[in-house]
């Protein structure tokens, strides 16, 4: 009994720890990729040019804060923009700011050990 307690108990803190390790993003990164890819197919530039903005501060927050590697530069929002389109087409149910954590990755930074909190 005292072994089934135990286990449950880590269980616990290891559920509690994880769930404490999911982001909290705001902003144009909390956009949903299927309402990104309807504003990209509308062609609606001021909620695009809030979404680069949003890129382009999150990632120069990435190079600066990163305890992780760090990208050689920030690449230009054409390259964000065509990394996004299939990142959310591939996976519409998640927010631009998944994109951009794999984006970050595939650029040799960090590879996120969680997606961003969906709720």
């Amino acid at each position: 009994m005292k072994k089934v307690v135990f286990a449950l108990l880590v269980a616990t803190i290891c559920i509690q720890a994880n769930a404490q390790r999911a982001a909290q993003v705001a902003g144009q990164g909390w956009t949903p990729c299927g309402v990104y890819l309807e504003d990209r197919k509308t062609g609606d530039r001021v909620q695009s040019n809030y979404i680069a903005v949003w890129v382009r501060g999150y990632l120069s927050g990435y190079n600066t804060f990163a305890t992780q590697p760090k990208l050689d530069t920030i690449p230009e929002i054409e390259t964000v923009w065509t990394y996004l389109d299939r990142y959310c087409r591939d996976n519409p149910l998640d927010r631009i700011a998944n994109g951009v954590d794999s984006l970050i990755a595939s650029l040799g930074g960090y590879a996120a050990p969680y997606l961003i909190n969906r709720k």
